[in-house]
């Protein structure tokens, strides 16, 4: 919906000194007559920077501004594109104009929270928690949390309290300044968001191996945890200590594992099946669907595979992918088969990469597919026969 389909005045300007907005009072409209609650749910389904230009010159919305229920920053909506041309701009620019709004904001009504912070500057930690305390209310539904690797203010913690009221639903969260992220997540948030139904974890940071706890994530139907091998995980990292999320969630439908890695330091799968560990005791009555990104050669996630095939009941579908493309966001296999790419091209991959992917494909066939029940869906997904040619690889390497 665009604001001049309803308002007839002048466009609000920016001010290019502070992130205010400012117009003449005379300018102010008032907008048709209309119950509060309508236009209050008109202004929460702009964007963010339209419902602060509407604001400006709408008494209607400007009371609705303080309560605006989506908060969602990114370099996009805060529309950084001409601060990055100045060394450091962007960073100033998006804690500026992020500070601004929260302090402004009444702190009620807030459903949505969305923090991205993907540049390479550094952000205060003084400020990120002040944003989150302002933000983070026991009415909020959902949260997602992007935050960088580089801070300001001699180590202190980023504070995260929800409080054990929270109605959140939906986390999304990528701390890259808190080791062992998933350690920390199963042991902590199945009491601070107890009533989540979709999380999904990102760690770059994890040394230790998920652990067995009696807490439970008792509404949680989809979860996501993405793994940074080269930074994250030692090579002795158990795949198969996984199995504690899905023990931890009796309702889960969606598991989705991602690995990145470049260097193939892990245990690999032997001949010999007979040394694979099997976890008969532990079921998963309502997973259907599975997903992983980034299959390789180790051996406990051999043994994850093989122990979720054996013991997921409702199993409909499984995909394994032995590259994880971080292009690929929808998941929809590599560029040749795939008309909406935007780049034309898929993730670049090492020499190594690609043939650890192709022995993936190997331990699927030899150590998997026998498992598979007749009535799994399953999908496997190997390199671009395109862009992932060992001899590119090679070329590509050479021009580093």
């Amino acid at each position: 919906m665009r604001l001049k389909s309803y308002l007839t005045m002048k466009r609000c300007t920016l001010s290019q000194g502070d992130d205010n907005f400012q117009v003449d009072k005379t300018l102010r409209y008032s907008g048709p007559d209309l119950p509060e609650d309508i236009w209050h749910h008109i202004h929460s389904l702009m964007p963010l920077r339209d419902a602060a230009r509407a604001a400006c010159v709408s008494r209607a919305f400007l009371c609705n501004w303080r309560c605006h229920p989506n908060l969602i920053f990114t370099e996009e909506t805060l529309s950084l594109e001409q601060d990055a041309r100045r060394k450091g701009g962007k960073a100033r620019a998006f804690a500026s104009k992020v500070d601004h709004i929260l302090k402004n904001h009444s702190g009620i009504g807030v459903k949505r929270l969305k923090l991205v912070i993907c540049y390479s500057g550094k952000i205060n930690v003084s400020s990120l928690n002040s944003w989150l305390q302002i933000a983070i209310t026991p009415g909020i539904e959902e949260i997602t949390l992007l935050l960088p690797t580089k801070y300001e203010g001699s180590g202190d913690p980023i504070e995260l309290s929800l409080g054990e009221s929270s109605q959140v639903k939906k986390l999304d969260m990528s701390c890259s300044d808190v080791p062992n992220f998933i350690y920390y997540s199963i042991t902590k948030l199945p009491y601070i968001v107890p009533n989540l139904t979709s999380l999904t974890l990102s760690s770059v940071n994890e040394g230790i191996n998920t652990p067995t706890v009696a807490a439970k994530f008792l509404h949680l139907k989809h979860l996501g945890i993405c793994l940074d091998a080269d930074k994250a995980l030692p090579p002795e990292y158990d795949y198969l200590s996984l199995v504690s999320f899905l023990d931890a969630s009796p309702v889960l439908e969606t598991f989705i594992l991602c690995v990145q890695q470049h260097d193939m330091k892990h245990e690999c799968v032997s001949e010999d099946a007979s040394h694979m560990r099997q976890m008969p005791e532990h079921k998963h009555s309502n997973l259907k669907n599975m997903m992983i990104l980034g299959f390789c050669t180790a051996k406990s996630m051999v043994e994850l595979t093989c122990h979720v095939l054996e013991n997921a009941t409702s199993l409909k579908s499984i995909t394994l992918d032995t590259v994880c493309d971080p292009f690929d966001e929808d998941n929809i296999g590599r560029c040749y088969t795939t008309s909406t790419r935007k780049t034309g091209e898929c993730a670049p991959l090492t020499r190594e990469m690609i043939l650890e992917a192709k022995r993936g494909s190997v331990a699927i066939e030899r150590y998997i597919l026998g498992k598979v029940p007749s009535i799994v869906e399953l999908t496997v997904r190997g390199p671009c026969t395109h862009c992932h040619d060992i001899k590119r690889a090679r070329r590509s390497m050479l021009n580093i």
